[in-house]
């Protein structure tokens, strides 16, 4: 509700707003169904002299230079009863709703004064409205922001448990394909070379195999050690396993790969007597 106070006659005009689709200054200007008034009822409004009507119209309506016939006013007659009484015709204007709402604010009046208030303070109840809508789209953008920050979040979680999930799944496959090392009585027998050659040449047990291998295929030119673990895989229906498994699978390797563990031996002086490389037995006595 907006209260307009007029000081010519010391009283107070409310503007009460409508449920109806008009504002409270087209209602006060009565605004028709078309979106137009009248001249003369915009006249009235002001509260101006009567008698200056035709003049205020000329300067304000037909001589403004920001107005055009027909689009912003129509120039119509009315007093059809004078003239059958011999009086003078008299000349109105419809206005369209936005100039009769200029030529309120144009002037020097009280009621000039009163509807630049009005749209002054529909302004700022804009600029309000514009501030609030803003502070709320801003609230709306931060909630989005943190939306897409944890949605990131959760991708994030999700990526690292289904790499993990994969790896695992990986590592079960690996476990299930590769079988647990059996310590047969060969193995445990070549053990002890393999260590005696691992500690004379300072490497490590992985190194070692991986030379021991690369020289049996050197010796022996139609024995490859990788065709020898591809077919004990394809006969145990395994997806890996270990080479020294393939290699005493194989009698024929298994003998020629023993024989090049005890030439290195005895190469490099490593030998010992031939018992101290077998495994001790139950009937072993002491």
């Amino acid at each position: 509700m907006r209260k307009l106070k007029d000081n010519k006659n010391n009283t107070t005009t409310t503007i009460t707003p409508s449920t109806s689709d008009k504002t409270p200054i087209e209602i006060a200007l009565q605004i028709d169904s078309d979106g137009m008034t009248t001249a003369s009822k915009l006249y009235a409004f002001l509260e101006l002299n009567p008698s200056n009507f035709a003049s205020w119209c000329r300067r304000n309506i037909t001589r403004n230079k920001f107005a055009t016939e027909n689009e912003d006013y129509i120039v119509f007659v009315v007093g059809n009863e004078n003239l059958k009484l011999g009086g003078r015709p008299k000349t109105d204007y419809k206005l369209t709703s936005e100039f009769a709402k200029k030529l309120s604010m144009t002037g020097n009046t009280e009621k000039h004064e009163q509807a630049r208030d009005y749209f002054i303070a529909c302004e700022q109840g804009l600029k309000v409205a514009t501030t609030k809508l803003q502070e709320r789209n801003d609230d709306i953008q931060d909630l989005a922001q943190n939306v897409n920050t944890l949605v990131q979040k959760i991708d994030n979680v999700f990526n690292s448990l289904e790499s993990r999930i994969s790896t695992l799944e990986n590592n079960t496959i690996t476990q299930k394909a590769l079988p647990k090392k059996r310590y047969t009585y060969w193995s445990s027998k070549m053990f002890t070379k393999y260590q005696a050659l691992a500690d004379y040449f300072e490497i490590s047990y992985k190194k070692l195999y991986k030379n021991l291998y690369r020289e049996l295929e050197n010796r022996y030119p139609d024995v490859e050690v990788n065709q020898i673990v591809d077919d004990y895989c394809y006969e145990n229906h395994l997806e890996t396993c270990y080479p020294l498994d393939a290699i005493e699978h194989n009698r024929r390797v298994r003998i020629l790969f023993e024989q090049l563990v005890d030439n290195l031996l005895e190469k490099y002086n490593l030998a010992t007597p031939k018992e101290n490389f077998v495994v001790s037995t139950i009937f072993d006595t002491k």
